[in-house]
């Protein structure tokens, strides 16, 4: 593509933007690449979560299996338009979100807790410590939640200050 500008004088100046245009289009597409591999990284962390904490009950099994759909909809478009790029993209996100489908559904009776935390007064299951409801019944946390938070949060800070001070020199070194 060549562009004419005219200044005042007539005379002819004439630039060139080819070479602008094919360095844009070249780092688009850089661009490009690169967001298909940071979707595709951020799903691949999700699925390690899942692997190492076992605990999918945060996870809505409905969205994940819409967003594959749309995503496998997405795959097959791409398919018949010949987008490279567009169709690697969809690949590259279709599959962990099928593996997450898979995750929930190996996992949905898997519990990962921490032996610290309180069950709820209500209906015995555990609470996790920020919540204000339990997730299983509704019922409002107990008071003892609120101790249990206070001991852990104590312990949590005794042990720092202990890992402080033991690494202080004494008079005697």
């Amino acid at each position: 593509m060549t562009i004419i500008i005219k200044d005042r004088g007539d005379k002819g100046l004439y630039m060139n933007f080819n070479i602008a245009m094919e360095e844009s289009h070249t780092f688009m597409q850089i661009l490009s690449w690169v967001a298909v591999l940071l979707l595709s990284i951020s799903y691949w962390f999700q699925i390690w979560k899942i692997h190492v904490h076992k605990e999918v009950r945060d996870l809505s099994m409905i969205y994940h299996v819409l967003l594959a759909t749309g995503f496998g909809i997405l795959t097959y478009t791409a398919l018949l338009e010949g987008s490279t790029i567009f169709l690697v993209k969809q690949i590259m996100t279709t599959i962990p979100v099928a593996v997450i489908i898979g995750q929930i559904m190996y996992h949905k009776n898997h519990h990962w807790h921490d032996d610290d935390d309180p069950n709820c007064s209500s209906c015995g299951e555990e609470l996790e410590l920020w919540w204000n409801n339990c997730a299983y019944c509704g019922e409002k946390k107990n008071p003892d939640v609120e101790a249990v938070k206070r001991v852990r949060d104590a312990s949590k800070e005794e042990v720092y200050f202990q890992k402080k001070f033991d690494n202080q020199p004494t008079l005697s070194q």
